[in-house]
């Protein structure tokens, strides 16, 4: 191949954009987001994945009741996230499984209240603290793997948690939680 001389002209690439709106609503419509915070989903449920950033805002926070008592969502991955509000997850009954982030902090009082059929929680590291009454009532929660540096606990975590299993260090804050409030611990 040789280069082109100054007679040939040079080819350009053209983009052509498509006037029709797109088949599918944009996940981004599914959320309100301010300041960060997650405020509230309006969409339809199922196996849903938060955007860390949603339009020109970053989301580092689900909000205080934002996903509350949506009954068909079934599974939840947070990338990103730094903090869980309250209630954020609250009677989300159909919730089987949760994915949290390794950027999380902190679990909001109630943020897993009444999420009926959720069967086990991975804590990552970086979380400092979990808010009453978290897991109330997550009556198929089997397993929670708490790390040590969970170091606040908060009260009624896991009541109406019938059976449910603590993994974690045997001198851990969440060891001496365990045995203080008769829950199953695994180290």
């Amino acid at each position: 191949t040789s280069a082109p001389t100054t007679t040939e002209k040079a080819v350009t690439a053209t983009t052509v954009k498509h006037t029709e709106p797109p088949a599918t609503v944009p996940p981004e419509d599914d959320y309100v987001v301010s300041g960060g915070v997650l405020t509230e989903y309006k969409g339809s449920g199922g196996s849903v994945t938060v955007p860390s950033k949603i339009g020109s805002s970053s989301v580092t926070s689900i909000g205080s009741g934002a996903f509350s008592g949506n009954t068909s969502l079934r599974s939840v991955s947070l990338p990103g996230v730094k903090k869980i509000g309250q209630e954020a997850f609250a009677d989300c009954t159909a919730l089987t499984s949760v994915s949290l982030p390794s950027t999380l902090e902190s679990v909001g009082a109630g943020a897993f209240y009444g999420c009926s059929s959720l069967g086990s929680v991975n804590i990552p590291s970086g979380v400092t603290s979990l808010g009453d009454d978290a897991f109330y009532g997550c009556s198929s929660l089997k397993t929670v793997t708490i790390p040590d540096s969970v170091t606040s606990i908060g009260d009624g975590v896991f009541d109406g948690c019938d059976g449910v299993t603590v993994k974690c260090s045997k001198d851990s804050a969440a060891y001496e939680y365990a045995v203080a409030n008769g829950i199953n611990v695994s180290t």
